[in-house]
């Protein structure tokens, strides 16, 4: 598939940095234990990630795959703040949590859940009026995107003969 970054076959989740995109730890992903089999895989890589940064109030970007108000509440319990976009079809919902609807265009929906912001703010000097909560989860996924960028221009990517 084009849209797929890797074609070969090892999976690794990443947490990293926002600022400069370092890699801070990496779970190899091998299949689940039974234990693991009790719960999504999303929320078991989120706890195991977020052990060694426990009350350290740090703020935790994430994608929708990986962004559920269970994993979100566990990681507020543990110190720590949550900010992304969310399945469509998740409907579970905390009062705890900010959860918002935006839509950037027309045909274009893009659900966002946070547990740093407590207020929702729209930026009326932009054109297109973001919510903060969209431009604090754009500035945060950067460090993913730039990791993914040296990622793919150091490992070498080699055919099978």
């Amino acid at each position: 598939m084009l849209c797929k970054p890797a074609k070969y076959g090892v999976k690794i989740y990443w947490i990293c940095d926002a600022e400069n995109g370092y890699a801070l730890k990496g779970l190899l992903y091998s299949s689940r234990s039974s234990e693991q089999r009790q719960t999504r895989l999303s929320n078991t890589i989120v706890e195991q990630w977020a052990q060694p940064f426990v009350q350290s109030n740090r703020n935790v970007f994430m994608d929708r795959y990986f962004t559920s108000d269970s994993i979100v509440q566990h990681l507020l319990e543990r110190g720590l703040t949550a900010v992304g976009t969310v399945y469509a079809n998740r409907r579970d919902h905390n009062k705890k949590v900010i959860m918002i609807s935006y839509i950037p265009r027309k045909n274009k929906n893009v659900f966002l859940m946070s547990t740093c912001h407590t207020t929702l703010k729209i930026d009326n000097h932009r054109d297109d009026r973001r919510p903060n909560i969209t431009n604090d989860y754009n500035l945060g996924k950067g460090g993913m995107g730039s990791m993914d960028y040296k990622k793919r221009r150091f490992f070498l990517q080699t055919k099978d003969q």
